[in-house]
């Protein structure tokens, strides 16, 4: 502005006035600027919405855990702690009780609580902070978003206190250049994902799990109030056990079950039926501001996954996990063909349609094994299952549910066989690999659970089979002949008595029945299984002859050789005559009556049919046939009964070799035959040798079989009784003293075995110079004898005759000589 005559002035800027002159009155109105308007906050000051606590809140150790761990942060430089785990355990519920505590304790200047979901939620998030804190423009979002993270990167003179949370990342790129600064504040994440991207130097992982047990019941005792008091306290652990003790799930099963009126005991029921779903579990409101049921939590992680790795390939993953075991299944089931031929054809329908739009080979469709384990890594990564690559795969009970849930009728049933026919792939045979075999026994009962029709409708999956089987293979025939007669009677209760299925679990448990000391019934129930089979599918290659040949072992087992014998014969005749040699071998049944033959002490008869069947099997099949090389061991078993020791020993000793080279030498057969040679060996006059062999095979058996096998226990009975043949005093003490520890542990400490055990200990302490260590296990023999039996048993005088000669040779024994200082 210039006012003529008085001179000049200059004003600069918008709004400014000059004046030169004598001016009585000057009337101006100012328009201020936006920017002019806006003022940063005053401290303290909160950016976005903390969410509210959720009713029953429970303080959890990853509360504490985590308020050390910022308390301490900056001395670590650990300032960015991320908080990771599975959808629903509460992750932003720790987020927001440490974010409150902070604030009450007026230790944070600047809270800014960003929904973490997109690269967009965080930019607008961070631009409102910058517009708050850092008058930006609110019509440039980008702009702001940046002027906040300079500010967070270069402080004012006054030292602020901030804490930022990013709330559910969906994906660590959406961060890529919007982490704030490490050097100034503290950041929280709370994210599923557990991408390495996520750590750093500057940055601490904080896994978040599931309630324990006491948490679970805590919070179902506080969400629930009065309506508590009505729930038996077993049946609320068991609805958290039901629940996997996810926080989630127990909030809205909690809601559901006051909604309703419902008691817990109904509500197991509901989870439990399998034509409900999770939805049908859910509250028709969900309780503290929830928007998602537990049914659909993961849906958004689960397409996450598909698109990492190899893409399509986790959702199909997941769907095969879904009928395994919740808890340490083997990666093997899920790298087996039938597993990786079920990932190909079930990708996600984008990548089918991708791989037919070129031409493939068919290698390029059967799923390599390593992307198969990249599909297990994505899902690993959204945090849907724990992953121990190489190994063992755990998922959430509720996640399995859920997914289960999302397949249609046909995917269920395809997807639940070529679980079973993966497992059944890779069973080990004759218990080879107890540990393995326990693992997918587990699977294979949670498979049974999840889909029990598709298992023996139309024919039994020979997965319930070998399952069942496996349980007496490892020293279980109770527990496998109560696992099949259950069987069988669920079976015979969807299909009938007369179908084939409930015929082949009635054999298995026949079977189990004579091996667990009920040869009688066992025969009783071979015979049904016969003629049940004759009237209902005629005369059955198949359930009729192995039903008979079975009935003959049962009655051999009762005392009866030669009638077993006669049946059996009869078999082969319908063997022969069927030409059922598809099925059966004759050879196998001449093998059979030939050892019943010996049984009814017809030794050397019995070596000379099994000679005779040795050679035409060495004709038929070959000399190093696995069969055969059976055939061999059955015919030196009783060349050696029938006197000739030596010569089985000989035999044995040919075979064994045989055996190492065909099977190896820890196969299930090999091990038998080299407990049988020792045995003859020792037999024939060698002790020593078999002693040494036993001792041999022993610590080669008990890593294939475990040490608590009944194989191993018997070679442990087998090693003592050829050391004290030998006797070699103290190697016979040592083996005694193995066998005693077992046979408490197997057999119970008042059982027959076990008592004689503890006398021979004792016995061979004494010879082997220790008559201390004699009296000491002669006394607490003793004890346990009078707790048994009554004062005036006959063995009670032996024991104490023992003890008495004991105590008289540690009287008579010199003292050791001192030694030298």
């Amino acid at each position: 502005m210039q006012i003529s005559s008085t001179g000049n002035a200059v004003a600069h800027g918008p709004g400014a006035i000059a004046v030169s002159g004598y001016v009585q009155e000057i009337k101006a109105e100012l328009q201020l600027t936006d920017a002019v308007r806006r003022q940063p906050a005053c401290w303290p000051h909160r950016v976005g919405a903390i969410p509210s606590r959720a009713q029953s809140y429970q303080h959890r150790n990853e509360s504490d855990l985590l308020r050390r761990a910022i308390t301490a942060g900056r001395p670590t430089r650990k300032l960015c702690y991320v908080l990771s785990g599975l959808g629903g355990v509460g992750k932003t519920q720790l987020a927001a009780d440490l974010a409150r505590s902070l604030v009450d304790a007026e230790e944070l200047d600047v809270l800014v609580w960003v929904d973490a979901t997109s690269e967009s939620s965080v930019r607008s998030g961070y631009a409102q902070a910058g517009v708050e804190l850092c008058r930006a423009d609110p019509e440039n979002e980008e702009q702001a978003a940046r002027q906040f993270l300079n500010w967070l990167e270069y402080p004012t003179e006054r030292p602020c206190r901030w804490l930022i949370v990013l709330d559910d990342v969906a994906d660590p790129d959406d961060l890529r250049e919007l982490w704030p600064s490490p050097d100034h504040g503290r950041t929280v994440v709370t994210t599923r994902r557990r991408d390495s991207v996520l750590a750093g130097t500057d940055r601490s992982f904080i896994p978040v799990g599931l309630f324990t047990k006491a948490d679970s019941l805590a919070y179902l005792a506080s969400a629930l109030g009065v309506h508590h008091r009505r729930q038996p306290s077993d049946e609320l652990e068991a609805l958290a056990d039901d629940l996997g003790h996810l926080p989630l799930a127990l909030s809205q099963a909690a809601a559901y079950l006051i909604d309703t009126g419902m008691d817990c005991a109904d509500y197991r029921d509901l989870l439990a039926d399998r034509t409900a779903t999770l939805l049908d579990a859910a509250p028709d409101r969900l309780p503290d501001g929830q928007t998602l049921a537990v049914a659909v939590t993961w849906t958004l992680s689960v397409e996450r996954a598909d698109e990492l790795g190899r893409p399509g390939l986790a959702r199909p993953t997941l769907q095969l996990l879904s009928f395994l075991s919740s808890h340490n299944t083997s990666e093997t089931v899920l790298t087996t063909l039938h597993a990786r031929v079920y990932l190909a054809i079930h990708r996600t329908r984008s990548v089918i349609k991708r791989l037919h739009q070129r031409a493939v080979a068919d290698s390029d469709i059967i799923v390599p094994v390593r992307d198969v384990r990249l599909a297990l890594s994505a899902l690993q990564r959204l945090s849907l299952i724990d992953y121990l690559p190489h190994a063992a795969v755990d998922t959430h009970q509720l996640v399995q549910r859920a997914t289960r849930d999302s397949l249609d009728n046909d995917t269920f049933r395809i997807t639940s066989r070529a679980v079973a026919d993966a497992l059944s792939t890779i069973w080990p045979d004759n218990g080879s690999d107890p540990q393995l075999a326990q693992l997918l026994r587990t699977s294979t009962t949670a498979l049974f659970n999840h889909a029990q029709e598709n298992l023996y409708d139309p024919d039994l999956h020979h997965v319930l089979l070998k399952s069942g089987h496996s349980l007496g293979e490892a020293g279980q025939p109770s527990a496998a002949r109560d696992y099949f007669q259950q069987l069988s009677e669920v079976i015979a209760g969807r299909m009938g008595a007369e179908h084939f299925s409930t015929l082949s679990a009635r054999f298995a448990h026949a079977h189990w029945l004579d091996q667990s000391g009920d040869p009688a019934g066992a025969a009783a129930a071979f015979t049904e299984i016969h003629s049940d089979a004759e009237r209902f599918l005629g005369l059955d290659k198949v359930v009729s002859l192995a039903a008979r040949r079975a009935l003959s072992a049962c009655v051999a087992n009762v005392g009866d050789p030669l009638h077993a014998a006669e049946i059996l014969a009869s078999v082969l005749d319908d063997v022969e005559r069927l030409h059922g040699d598809d099925l059966v071998s004759p050879l196998d049944i001449r093998c059979e009556i030939a050892e019943l033959v010996g049984q009814s002490g017809e030794e050397a008869a019995a070596a000379q049919q099994l000679d005779e069947v040795v050679a035409d099997a060495t004709s038929v099949l070959g000399p190093k046939d696995p069969h055969t090389l059976v055939y061999r061991v059955r015919s030196a078993f009783w060349q050696g009964a029938a006197g000739d020791e030596i010569g089985a020993v000989v035999t044995l000793r040919h075979v064994v070799n045989a055996k190492a080279r065909v099977m190896g030498s820890t196969d299930g057969q090999t091990l038998l035959t080299r407990f049988l040679l020792a045995h003859w060996e020792g037999s024939a006059g060698d002790a020593p040798r078999a002693a040494a062999d036993l001792t041999d095979l022993i610590d080669d058996a008990t890593p294939v079989l475990g040490s608590d096998h009944p194989r191993i226990f018997a070679m442990q009975h087998s090693l003592a009784r050829w050391q004290a043949e030998a006797a070699n005093a103290p190697a016979a003490a040592a083996a005694y003293e193995q066998l005693l520890d077992s046979s408490c542990r197997l057999l119970g400490p008042e059982h027959p075995d076990t008592l004689a055990a503890w006398g021979s200990l004792a016995h061979w302490q004494g010879q082997a110079g220790n008559p201390a260590a004699a009296v000491t296990t002669n006394a607490k023999l003793l004890a346990h004898m009078l707790e048994l039996v009554e004062p005036d048993h006959p063995h009670l005088s032996v024991i104490r005759n023992n003890l008495a000669h004991w105590q008289r040779v540690a009287h008579d024994q010199p003292p050791a000589p001192a030694e030298a200082t």
